[in-house]
């Protein structure tokens, strides 16, 4: 795992695939949260107040490590905690090339099984280039960090449970699409002209067949430029 310190109580992590602002982990027994390297605010999770003012006093003095890592009278049970739950993760097992089938455990996702192309980060990052290429090594992905990573290798290459829900955001099944057109009164013919489809791939993807991750995405597109597009309401 990307362990770069460890405390009496905790240990700091960075994953190479994370997002931006820059920032860093924090995990104990029991709880975990990540952490602004510019504000050292705590982004999302929980940790008790003992173990995240040391790992703080550690961080102040470390800045320049966890941002070359990351480029991009109190009782010792009181909790440090953030408005947003960390996505934490229940199961995980590979389905396909490149595909895994969560369930989740915590975060915006909660409850849901679902299955998650992992190749836009597999395909971008050198980190994962082992995989790429070997199905039997991808295969053996299991969970870590109580949920809060995937990894292979024993820990050699790891996954975050934030990037993988970040990707699961991004992604699209035939059910979220079919909401789509009816939210944006869309009909099929409107839907290949908006994204730039043939009539028989928006058919498709009513039906059932896998939607590229661009697709999904230009979904969302449009749904923001139509929103940026409304004229705003003025106060009587």
């Amino acid at each position: 795992m990307p362990t770069v310190h460890r405390l009496a109580g905790c240990k700091v992590q960075i994953f190479a695939d994370d997002h931006v602002p820059p920032h860093f982990h924090l995990v104990g027994a029991g709880w975990r949260c990540s952490v602004d390297v510019a504000t050292l605010a705590i982004m999302a999770g929980r940790a008790p107040r003992r173990e995240f003012e040391a790992a703080m006093e550690w961080a102040r003095t470390n800045r320049a490590l966890l941002l070359e890592n990351g480029a991009s009278s109190m009782s010792g049970i009181e909790m440090m905690v953030a408005d947003r739950a960390l996505p934490c993760l229940k199961a995980v097992r590979p389905v396909g090339v490149l595909t895994i089938e969560v369930e989740w455990a915590s975060g915006s996702r909660a409850g849901r099984r679902e299955i998650v192309d992992l190749s836009p980060l597999i395909g971008q990052f050198r980190l994962y280039a082992p995989l790429r290429h070997d199905p039997v090594l991808f295969a053996t992905v299991r969970m870590a960090e109580d949920g809060g990573a995937v990894e292979w290798r024993g820990g050699e290459i790891d996954m975050s449970a934030e990037s993988i829900e970040r990707l699961a955001a991004e992604q699209m099944t035939a059910e979220d699409f079919r909401a789509f057109l009816a939210r944006n009164r869309l009909t099929r013919q409107a839907a290949a002209a908006a994204l730039g489809r043939s009539l028989r791939m928006i058919q498709n993807y009513v039906e059932g067949q896998p939607i590229p991750r661009v697709v999904a995405l230009a979904c969302r597109g449009y749904e923001a430029e139509r929103i940026g597009m409304r004229p705003e309401r003025r106060s009587a």
